[in-house]
Order: structure tokens, then sequence, then C-alpha cells
């Protein structure tokens, strides 16, 4: 196939997508040979006894870079394209800084980059809006949380809900609105529905070791082009982090891509927009060659 390869890796952890991305995709699928893979203990990769067993960064590494050995073996490719969403941005940067000799662009969508930033940053957000919106319910609720970084998964659960509230997750609508799509679609069936919910229970266990994270410190620069997509109404990954990164890493190309109607899943929320931002850094690197 002349179409160069597509790697997404989903966020989460655990937000394995292959049972309703296909109403995302069809306009990248045009253009790349797109791939998407349920990470290790998500969606169709789940095993009952990952339950039991504790899961680390450094295994999620380790499995990408063998998925990514194989896709180039698969389709006799030299390189691919690597696309990394939210918690799958973790996995993807560090391939892009570790094994730039299998990768031809890293798009970080929703990229993570500095953790317990982050939060503080989700934190002021939803105090401010909820002030904003005179919504004493859910001020009274964030204040009794206290300030982040939260290790315990109920006060996690009750911010991630005022983020829902207050459009910093996904601007028009939710996550179910995209997830229900696949709920018929040939891809997973309903054992693995199943499996998807008890992957992203099952995710809370990774969520400690991702508050180490810090780009800033530990990946100032990358030998390859490096894309970042955001929405403008991201709050989960707050879209002023991602800026300051951009600004300070070195790489041969780097490059901030907005998306104006979009919160944190720019690739779901605006697909047409992605998917032509996409062929545009193709056909940008092609230029390259």
């Amino acid at each position: 196939m002349d179409q160069p390869i597509l790697l997404c890796c989903h966020g989460g952890p655990g937000m394995a997508q292959i049972g309703f991305i296909r109403h995302f995709q069809k306009e990248l699928e045009k253009h790349f040979i797109v791939i998407n893979w349920d990470q290790r203990g998500a969606g169709k990769s789940f095993l009952w006894r990952d339950i039991q067993t504790n899961l680390t960064i450094d295994q999620f590494f380790s499995d990408a870079k063998k998925v990514i050995q194989y896709l180039l073996k698969r389709f006799n490719k030299q390189k691919l394209f690597l696309a990394g969403h939210s918690w799958g941005s973790i996995i993807g940067l560090q391939i892009a800084n570790q094994c730039p000799e299998y990768i031809e662009a890293y798009i970080g969508i929703g990229q993570i980059v500095h953790m317990k930033q982050n939060e503080e940053l989700l934190y002021q957000h939803l105090i401010s809006s909820a002030k904003k919106h005179d919504h004493k319910k859910a001020l009274a609720s964030l204040l009794k949380l206290g300030k982040p970084p939260f290790l315990d998964t109920r006060r996690l659960i009750i911010q991630r809900k005022w983020l829902g509230t207050f459009g910093g997750a996904i601007q028009n609508g939710s996550s179910f609105s995209f997830i229900r799509k696949g709920f018929f679609s040939p891809e997973y069936t309903l054992l693995d529905w199943f499996k998807f919910l008890a992957g992203n229970l099952k995710s809370g266990v990774l969520w400690e070791e991702m508050l180490t994270i810090d780009f800033f410190s530990s990946i100032s620069s990358l030998s390859v082009p490096v894309y970042f997509c955001s929405g403008r109404y991201d709050y989960q990954t707050p879209y002023a982090l991602v800026q300051q990164y951009c600004d300070i890493i070195q790489a041969p190309i780097k490059k901030m891509i907005w998306f104006p109607n979009s919160a944190h899943s720019p690739d779901l929320e605006e697909p047409e927009l992605f998917a032509k931002s996409l062929q545009s850094i193709k056909q940008e690197l092609s230029f390259q060659h």
C-alpha cells in the first residue's frame, strides 16, 4: 500500500476506541493506513486476569514499541505517523523521543505535559467557572475537595464530573455521545463492551505514576517533527500548558494546531478538520523528502 501508516494510541488509560472510532475516521482512512490499537488491559486486549495485575507506564511503552515494529514489518514500511491522545500522548511522546528511527512525525492530541500543573490549572478553571455561572453546588463541592492532585478515585471522579458540566472535556455533548455510536458496530461484541467497561475501571491504578510526568524537564527536544492538536476549550489537558511546551521544545518542525470548537478530543469533536490537518502534515513532510 502506498499510503503511510497512522498508529493511534487511545486515551484513558483504558478508553479503548476500536468499538466506535470507525464513525470518526472515514476521511482519515482516505489518506492513511489507520491502525487503532486497544492497549493492554483495555477493550479487546482486556484479560480478566488483568484485574489482579499491576500496570506501569513502562509496560505500555514496551507494548507500543512492539506494535510499531510489527506494523512496519507487516506493511513493509520504514516509519509511521504516531498519534497519541491524552493518556496515549504520554506513551506517544516517549516513543517519539526514544525510538525516533520508527517515527515520521508525532501528533499529540490533548497532550499531557506536566500532570501536577495540569491538575492545578484544571482545578482553578473549575472554581472560576463555578463562580462565573453562580453554580453554588459545584463551588461547594469543589472547595470541599481541597486542592489537587487527588490521589483517591472518589475525589477525582467528582472533579471530572464538574469538568463535564462546564465543558472542559467535551465542548458539546459527552464522551458517551461518541461511544454509543459503536454499540452496534461489527468490531465489538457484547463481551468486548464488558471488557471496555472493566478496563476503564481498572485504569485508575496508573494515576499515581501519571502524576510524576513532567515533560518540561524530561523531554525538551525531539529529533522528529511534532504537532500538537488542542481544542480551544480543553481544560482536561489545559491548552495553555500545551502551548508553553510547544514554545520550549526543540524539534525539526513543531506546530500548534488549534480546533476552535473542541475541548479535549478534537479528533472526535471536529473529525473533518482533524483529518484535513493530518493530511496537511502528510503533504508538508512529503516535500521534505
